[in-house]
């Protein structure tokens, strides 16, 4: 059994909205949710 790989597009990445906080990255053409900033961050 074999699955389809979808992967997204930039247009489709920069339209994505899962209505959440979240901050995501486009990586080889797939969604990553980012981890939440740091007190590190904002330094």
């Amino acid at each position: 059994m074999t699955t389809a790989t979808s992967w997204l597009t930039l247009e489709e990445y920069l339209a994505y909205d899962d209505g959440t906080d979240n901050r995501y990255e486009l990586v080889d053409g797939k969604l990553l949710i980012m981890p939440p900033e740091s007190d590190r961050n904002k330094l």
